[in-house]
C-alpha cells in the first residue's frame, strides 16, 4: 500500500539525494503510443510504455578510465606519464538491437541443432512479419523452437527439455563477435536480467560463454526487480565470440525475460564501478532518462534545461507535470489549451515518454526551484504499467508529491487519475489502471491535494474507447483535451479561488 507522508507539514520530508544513474529504441520509439501488446507480450500482464528516447542508462564506467566508442578509438596503449587509460565501449544488447539486420558484430540466435554451449548447433533467428526475431517465419506449434522469440523488450526461450520433442532445452542466444583483437580484458558490464511473471519457484537459466567455454551462469527465479550482473571474460581475440542465452525451466508458458548488458573492454586490473539497474530503476527514486547503453538521453536533458528557463521567465500560476500526455496540450490539445487554458497563465511540464521516476529527477534538479504556483496539476504513471506493480507505482507518486510538498509547500495540488487506454475494457491493464486509480485517491486530503479521475468520460458506454477520443487508445485528440478541461476546470476555479472573485 502507498505510504502517504506528505499529507500535513511533518510529511514534507521530499526526496534525499539525486541519483544520476539509472526505458527504448527502433521500434520501442515511445511504446506507450502502441494501443495494444505485441503478440509475444499479450499474455505478460500490461503493455510496455517505454521513453520517447530509447532507454536510457549511462554505462558504468571504469574508476580512472574514460569512455570511448569502438569504432572510434582502436586499443590504447598505456603511458606512463597519463593517470587514465581510455575504455573501449563494444557497445550492448539494447544499444545495438535492429530489426531485420543486426548491428555489425551482432546475431540473435537459437540452439536448434543441439545442446547449448556447443556454437556449432547455434541457428539464426529470422525477423517476423510481427516485429520479434524468431526461428523462421512460420514455425509448427509443436516444434521445439514453440513460442522462442526475441525482440528489444522482451524475450522467450523454447520449449524445454521435459516437452521439446527432442528433449532439449532451447535457449535465445545474443552473440557478439569481437572485431579485432581487444588488447585488455573484455567485460560484460550492467548485465540485467528480469522475469516478471511466474510462480515464486519457476526460474530461468542464464548462460555467458566465450567461443564454447561457460564463463558465468544463473539461475533467474521470478521477481519484481532485475539480477544483475557482469563477468571479466579476460582478453580476446579477433574472431572470439561472446554467447548471452536465456533458457527455459519446466513451466515453458512462463519464462518471459527483460534483459540488458553493456561490453566493453577495460584494462587490466581495473574493474567496472557499480553495475546499473537499466532495465527497471526504482520508480520513487530520482532517474535522468537514458539511451540504450546507459547514456542519459540529450533530448530529455536539452528540455530540462529549456524548462527550467520556460519556468524562470514565466512563473506560473498553473503548472502542468506529466509525459506526452500532458506534453500533448501544446500538440493536439493546442486550440483547448490557447481559448481555455492560457487565461490561468500556464506552464507545461510533459516530456514525451517520461516515467515516474524521471519526472522525480526533474523535479529534484530545479525544474521547478525559481517559482511559485497556485495549483500544480499532475498526470504521471501510464509508462510504469507494464514493468512496474500497483504498489510500485503507488509509491513513486507519493515521492513525487512529497517532492512537491518539499520543494513548493504553497503551492495547491490537482492530482490525476491515469486515464483509461486499449480499446478493449478486458484488457489487463485496464483493471490495473483502476487499482491504481484506487489508492491515489486516497493521498487527496480535499483541500491542498485534490484528485480527479475522468476517466470514465473517454469511454463509451460499452466499455470501448473511441478512436475520435484516442486515436491509439492511450492518446488524447482535441475533442479528448476538450473532455479534459471539462472535467479539470470546476477544480481549478475553486483551487485557483477565482470562484470567490
Amino acid at each position: 500500500m502507498c505510504d502517504v507522508r506528505y499529507i500535513k507539514t511533518t510529511l514534507l520530508t521530499g526526496i534525499l539525494g539525486i541519483i544520476l544513474i539509472s526505458g527504448e529504441s527502433v521500434r520501442s520509439q515511445e511504446a506507450e503510443k502502441a494501443a495494444e501488446k505485441p503478440a509475444a507480450v499479450e499474455n505478460a500482464a500490461v503493455m510496455p510504455a517505454a521513453a520517447e528516447d530509447p532507454p536510457d542508462k549511462p554505462a558504468a564506467v571504469a574508476k580512472n578510465v574514460k569512455e570511448t566508442p569502438a569504432a572510434e578509438t582502436p586499443a590504447v596503449e598505456k603511458k606512463a606519464e597519463l593517470p587514465a587509460v581510455e575504455a573501449i565501449v563494444l557497445g550492448g544488447f539494447k544499444q545495438s538491437f535492429r530489426p531485420e539486420s543486426p548491428a555489425p558484430g551482432w546475431r540473435y540466435l537459437w540452439n536448434g541443432a543441439g545442446e547449448i554451449g556447443h556454437a556449432a548447433n547455434y541457428r539464426p533467428l529470422i525477423w517476423n512479419k510481427s516485429g520479434a526475431y524468431t526461428p523462421s517465419v512460420r514455425f509448427l506449434a509443436g516444434s521445439p523452437a514453440k513460442g522462442l522469440m526475441l525482440d528489444i523488450l522482451s524475450g522467450y526461450p523454447g520449449q524445454g527439455s521435459a516437452t521439446a520433442p527432442d528433449k532439449l532445452d532451447h535457449y535465445v542466444i545474443i552473440a557478439y563477435t569481437m572485431q579485432a583483437d581487444s588488447r585488455g580484458n573484455v567485460w560484460l558490464t550492467d548485465g540485467n536480467i528480469l522475469k516478471p511473471i511466474g510462480g515464486e519457484k519457476e526460474t530461468i537459466d542464464l548462460q555467458v560463454y566465450v567461443n564454447d567455454t561457460l564463463k558465468y551462469s544463473d539461475n533467474v527465479a521470478t521477481a519484481e526487480t532485475p539480477v544483475l550482473f557482469q563477468q571479466d571474460l579476460g582478453e580476446l581475440k579477433k574472431g572470439d565470440t561472446i554467447y548471452v542465452a536465456v533458457g527455459p525451466d519446466n513451466n515453458d508458458a512462463e519464462d518471459m525475460f527483460h534483459l540488458d548488458f553493456n561490453l566493453k573492454i577495460l584494462p587490466p586490473g581495473v574493474e567496472p564501478e557499480e553495475m546499473l539497474n537499466m532495465i527497471k530503476p526504482p520508480a520513487d527514486i530520482p532517474d535522468v532518462k537514458r539511451l540504450p547503453g546507459g547514456k542519459p538521453s540529450p533530448a530529455f536533458l536539452q528540455k530540462h534545461e529549456e524548462f527550467i528557463r520556460q519556468a524562470a521567465e514565466t512563473n506560473p500560476n498553473v503548472l502542468f507535470i506529466g509525459d506526452s500526455i500532458t506534453a500533448g496540450w501544446l500538440e493536439a490539445g493546442r486550440a483547448i489549451w490557447n481559448k481555455h487554458v492560457t487565461v490561468y497563465k500556464p506552464l507545461n511540464l510533459g516530456i514525451n515518454g517520461d516515467r515516474i521516476e524521471n519526472v522525480l529527477w526533474r523535479l529534484s534538479n530545479g525544474e521547478v526551484d525559481k517559482i511559485k504556483p497556485k495549483v500544480i496539476v499532475l498526470m504521471i504513471g501510464t509508462n510504469n504499467l507494464y514493468m512496474y506493480s500497483v504498489d510500485e507505482i503507488c509509491e513513486g507518486v507519493t515521492a513525487i508529491l512529497n517532492e512537491l510538498n518539499d520543494r513548493l509547500p504553497g503551492s495547491k495540488i490537482l492530482l490525476l487519475g491515469i486515464l483509461p487506454r486499449a480499446k478493449s475494457p478486458e484488457a489487463k491493464v485496464r483493471a490495473k489502471i483502476r487499482q491504481i486509480n484506487e489508492q491515489l485517491v486516497k493521498m487527496a486530503d480535499g483541500k491542498d491535494i485534490r484528485f480527479l479521475d475522468f476517466g470514465a468520460e473517454l469511454i463509451e458506454p460499452d466499455g470501448s474507447i473511441s478512436e475520435e477520443i484516442m486515436p491509439d487508445y492511450m492518446h488524447l485528440s482535441e475533442t479528448g483535451y476538450n473532455t479534459w478541461f471539462d472535467e479539470m476546470s470546476p477544480s481549478l476555479i475553486e483551487m485557483l479561488g477565482l470562484d470567490k472573485e
